[in-house]
């Protein structure tokens, strides 16, 4: 068995890497491919256009993606080459490649697999075949055209003609036939010509469609697999009631442009339904409220859609009975059949929801787990309100529904001719048959003119989430995947085709472009998470591992900053050191241009420090705000990181890109001897009324004062005395500015309040003192809307504070409303 999972490990491997060499681009305008490459019998077909994909979402030019490349490069030479010169695989990829699936033959329910991909010059992709080939250890096989592979292997690669192609078989659990036979069967079977008339319609009707992805299934091939590999068991029996979801063909459509990646989903079995029919007005919809998040219609044919229903039902009652049951038996409480109590919806529902509610539930491991429930709003129309009232008094004989809807929290509202089910948040408006803000004319139109509508304010729906307490990191994480969207809509006129449009907040991004830089982010943080494991608990033997197995050292996490960052502002000297001798680099730039030595320098590690500037660490190295290490070890206090930087000739003149200099950070700091020592090297002090404040220098500041300096002041960076004071901790200094009438409502620039310098402080109090003059507790600072709590002290007991008066971090409430991330 051991065996058996590492050759189908190594086949995947194989199969993935034959893939990304044939997604590398190599020309724009698609031409459609000859839909006879394709199998007739395949139930699943994935069509990719490479240029279109890799172009939209500039991968090659994502520094996200630029670790994962610098990973391919390493692991596999030949694929890097590949991307860096298109043209030397020799594939014709101006057509789609496709990634097929199908069933081995009538008598067998096994899946084999194909990727095919045209071929521009022969001798090309024979000699990237070959390479490929010699890597796997397959050997040329003998035959027409060009064909590797290996007994025992499941798959194979080759070319004949223009066609290159991988071919592979799933493993066969009875032995009966061999691997090296199901293969050579396969491969004999995908190069004989096909009737073109025993081709599918609808598989034709769908590889004709242009789009950048494209996804067709044909439900009876997965029905045939599914039937045949499931155990016999009860649950087996259950089957038949899904043949009306399998006897189907449906293909899936995606395009990219600017601002949006828009869907198209038709079912090719049911073309013959008339699409253009009389969308019927329902008043359901005049009752829904037009503030929701999101707002849904859909509209079934009563006939079809009781007669769908009621066959379901009957599948289960004959299951859950043994077959004692069925849709025309009296069912017991009711004293009516299934198919007499299905007879009261019209088909037609309405919806309403998108915002949530949390509960924090406590778990055995004494952490806690949020669950988020929805508020909604769903309206049943009613054809047969006798039949209803009579289903109802089945299903409440003894209270068990009221008892069911109450610990729900749940409403059953009842009228003549709908039903509305909601929480509690709806209630009222279910109640005054009216909504407290009716919907917007662009919303009621879209629902009113299909049978199916859907519409989804995603930004809307993300700000009522992060505004929910205590959610789980993996739920904000989806929250910052959304956020880079701005809406949703489906809309279907008939029941063949779906069409639905995915709107990007920035709409200068390509769809592609918004998903494949959270994709690569994902890619990141699952393969160094065991690293970051290890940098946070000191692990040496931990962190070893990782690294040997693939960890990216020079990457940045989502929140921006690298293994060697973390690892710098920790301080494990010898972490740091082994990281750097595995590849690590030493001016590695995190979020805002910061380098590990500005980590070493905020974390007041010396010895982190020392490592990374025998490695060769810039020490005038500039964030994206001008701020050097010097800078950083000047505000934090660091008299001895400071001394060093200066001994290998970092510049103690430095400017940030307001003008704060070295001087400036240390008075706001509060640190006296850094002041002092910079004066003494000659460092210029332009704003003395600020640096006396920020060191407590009471009696200087009276006599600045009354020397014609005004109480409220502004240095380069736009603080005030009064907010350097605050930074520095200096709370006697504090209350005698306010004394003088010290405006505390005075922002620096970007935003920066009197908050940010009270939680920048650690001190309680100061933010107490803060918050009485009128702060507030999530003030927003910069681009990236930094919060109080991200500047927080970790040391003090300011932070503790902030989190009881309900301050958030900027990853925690999101993007400001007007800006976008860079």
């Amino acid at each position: 068995m051991p065996m058996t999972i590492s050759i189908y490990l190594r086949s995947l491997n194989f199969c993935l890497r034959l893939f990304l060499l044939c997604l590398i681009p190599c020309l724009s305008n698609a031409a459609t491919p000859r839909a006879n490459h394709v199998p007739a019998d395949s139930f699943l077909v994935l069509s990719v256009k490479a240029e279109a994909l890799i172009g939209k979402s500039k991968i090659l030019e994502s520094s996200t993606w630029a670790p994962l490349l610098e990973k391919l490069a390493l692991s596999q030479p030949t694929l890097h080459e590949i991307l860096l010169d298109r043209n030397s695989s020799g594939l014709n990829l101006q057509t789609p490649i496709r990634l097929y699936a199908r069933t081995d033959g009538k008598d067998s329910s096994l899946p084999s697999f194909g990727l095919i991909a045209m071929v521009k010059d022969p001798k090309k992709t024979d000699r990237t075949l070959a390479e490929i080939a010699e890597s796997l250890g397959l050997e040329k096989r003998k035959g027409k055209g060009t064909r590797y592979g290996k007994e025992g292997f499941p798959m194979g690669i080759g070319r004949k003609g223009r066609l290159c192609f991988l071919l592979g078989i799933a493993p066969n659990s009875k032995g009966v036939e061999s691997v090296e036979d199901r293969l050579n069967e396969f491969h004999q079977a995908f190069l004989t010509p096909a009737n073109p008339k025993q081709f599918p319609a609808s598989l034709k009707s769908h590889l004709n469609q242009s789009a950048d992805l494209a996804l067709y299934l044909d439900g009876t091939g997965l029905a045939k697999i599914i039937e045949d590999f499931w155990p016999d068991d009860q649950w087996k029996k259950l089957l038949p009631a899904l043949d009306d979801l399998f006897n189907r063909q449906i293909g899936f459509h995606f395009q990219s442009s600017p601002g949006t990646i828009r869907l198209t989903a038709t079912e090719y079995s049911r073309q013959t339904t008339k699409e253009n029919a009389d969308v019927p007005r329902i008043t359901l919809l005049d009752q829904l409220p037009g503030d929701s998040p999101l707002v849904a219609r859909l509209s079934l044919q009563g006939d079809s859609f009781r007669s769908a229903a009621i066959q379901s039902i009957d599948h289960a009652l004959k299951f859950l009975s043994n077959g004692k049951i069925n849709k025309d038996s009296n069912l017991p409480g009711f004293d009516a059949s299934a198919s007499e109590l299905l007879s009261f919806p019209s088909g037609d529902f309405v919806f309403a929801g998108g915002t949530f509610k949390s509960r924090i539930i406590p778990t055995n491991s004494n952490q806690a787990t949020t669950v988020l429930d929805p508020s909604f709003l769903l309206g049943v129309g009613v054809s047969s309100p006798i039949t209803f009232k009579r289903f109802m008094a089945g299903l409440n004989s003894a209270k068990s529904l009221d008892a069911l809807l109450d610990i729900q929290n749940l409403h059953l509202s009842e009228d003549k001719s709908v039903i509305w089910l909601s929480t509690f948040d709806f209630l009222r408006e279910v109640q005054m048959k009216k909504p407290l803000f009716p919907l917007s004319k662009s919303r009621k139109k879209l629902l009113e003119n299909h049978f199916f509508a859907l519409d989804l304010d995603i930004q809307k729906t993300n700000q009522a989430l992060r505004k929910l307490d205590s959610l789980s990191y993996d739920q904000l994480k989806t929250l910052s995947w959304a956020q880079d969207f701005a809406k949703l809509t489906l809309w279907s006129s008939g029941s063949t085709e779906l069409t639905g449009l995915i709107k990007a907040k920035d709409k200068s991004l390509h769809g592609w472009e918004v998903f494949a830089k959270h994709l690569g982010q994902e890619m990141i943080d699952s393969i160094n998470e065991n690293l970051y494991r290890a940098i946070s608990t000191n692990n040496f033997e931990a962190l070893a591992q990782a690294i040997e197995k693939g960890a990216l050292i020079n990457a940045n996490d989502r929140f921006g900053h690298t293994p060697l960052h973390f690892t710098a502002y920790r301080g494990n000297a010898r972490m740091l050191q082994y990281l750097l001798r595995k590849g690590g680099n030493p001016n590695a730039r995190g979020r805002h241009d910061s380098t590990p030595l500005h980590s070493a320098a905020w974390g007041r590690n010396v010895a982190a420090l020392e490592v990374l500037l025998e490695e060769g660490s810039d020490v005038d190295a500039r964030t994206d705000e001008g701020e050097t290490p010097g800078m950083t070890a000047a505000l934090r206090g660091e008299k001895e990181i400071l001394e060093i930087l200066f001994a290998l000739s970092a510049d103690p003149h430095a400017k940030d890109r307001h003008g704060t200099n070295l001087i400036d950070l240390a008075g706001a700091g509060g640190h006296r001897a850094i002041v002092e020592m910079l004066r003494r090297i000659g460092v210029k002090n332009k704003n003395p009324l600020h640096i006396a404040a920020g060191l407590g220098e009471q009696e200087k500041v009276k006599k600045l004062l009354q020397s014609g300096r005004k109480i409220n002041d502004r240095d380069s960076f736009g603080a005030t005395p009064l907010l350097i004071a605050m930074v520095a901790g200096q709370e006697k200094m504090v209350d005698f500015l306010l004394s003088r009438k010290a405006d505390p409502k005075i922002t620096a620039k970007e935003g920066y309040t009197l908050m940010h310098g009270a939680a920048f402080s650690g001190k309680k109090s100061l933010v107490r003192k803060a918050l009485s003059l009128g702060l507030e507790v999530n003030a927003r600072y910069g681009v990236n809307g930094i919060t109080p709590t991200d500047v927080a002290e970790d040391e003090g007991d300011a932070l503790p504070y902030l989190r009881a008066l309900g301050g958030r971090t900027a990853w925690e409430l999101g993007r400001k409303p007007d800006s976008t991330d860079k």
